[in-house]
C-alpha cells in the first residue's frame, strides 16, 4: 500500500485496519499498537525507512511518515536490497519491525555479488551490472574458472565484455 509520498509499504499479508480492532485497539486505528514499526519507503534516500505507530489527537492509532536510514531487515534478501525497498524482504508478512541490520550488510564489502547501484559500490577491479533497480558488483572474465564456484562468465546484459554471474542469475548470501 503506498505512503503518504506514493512510496509502497511493505504489505505482504494481513494487516490491522479499522475492520480488524486488536484488543485495546480504538475504532478507526490502522496500526497495531502506539510505538510499534513498520518498514516503509520515504522520499529522500528511496530505501529501507520505518515509521511509527503514533497515538493521534482523537485517541486513534495511526501510522507516521516514513523515515529512511541505513538500517533494514535482519533478512538475506534485505542485504541484497539495501538501495531499494523490497516488501519481500520483510521480516514477518505484516512488515513490523522485529530486527534490524545496518545496510549494505557486513559481509557486502564490494567484491563479486556484493549490491550496488553504480561502480562506486564495488572494489577496485569490479564494477557494477545493473538488472534492475539494483545491481551487483561483477568483474571481467574469460572462462567461468576466472569467476570461482556458483559464477558463469558470459556477457551482462549492457555490459560490453564477459563479467562474471551468478549461475542461478541471483547473487545469494547466508
Amino acid at each position: 500500500m503506498p505512503d503518504e509520498f506514493g512510496h509502497e509499504v511493505c504489505d505482504g499479508g494481513p494487516s490491522v485496519d479499522a475492520s480488524v480492532d486488536s484488543p485495546g485497539m480504538p475504532t478507526g486505528s490502522d496500526c497495531p499498537t502506539p510505538g510499534q514499526q513498520q518498514w516503509c519507503d520515504g522520499p529522500t534516500y528511496c530505501g529501507w525507512g520505518k515509521r511509527s505507530c503514533e497515538t493521534q489527537a482523537d485517541g486513534t492509532w495511526r501510522w507516521g511518515s516514513c523515515n529512511e536510514g541505513t538500517t533494514g531487515p535482519a533478512t538475506p534478501c534485505a542485504c541484497m536490497n539495501p538501495f531499494g525497498f523490497d516488501s519481500q524482504c520483510c521480516e514477518r508478512p505484516d512488515c513490523l519491525v522485529v530486527g534490524e541490520q545496518p545496510l549494505p550488510c557486513g559481509a557486502m564489502n564490494g567484491d563479486l555479488c556484493a549490491p550496488c547501484l553504480s561502480d562506486a559500490n564495488c572494489a577496485a577491479g569490479y564494477f557494477c551490472v545493473r538488472q534492475t533497480q539494483q545491481g551487483y558488483c561483477s568483474r571481467g572474465c574469460s572462462t567461468a574458472s576466472d569467476c570461482g564456484p556458483g559464477y558463469l562468465c558470459f556477457f551482462a546484459p549492457g555490459s560490453p565484455m564477459l563479467s562474471c554471474m551468478p549461475f542461478l542469475g541471483r547473487c545469494s548470501f547466508p
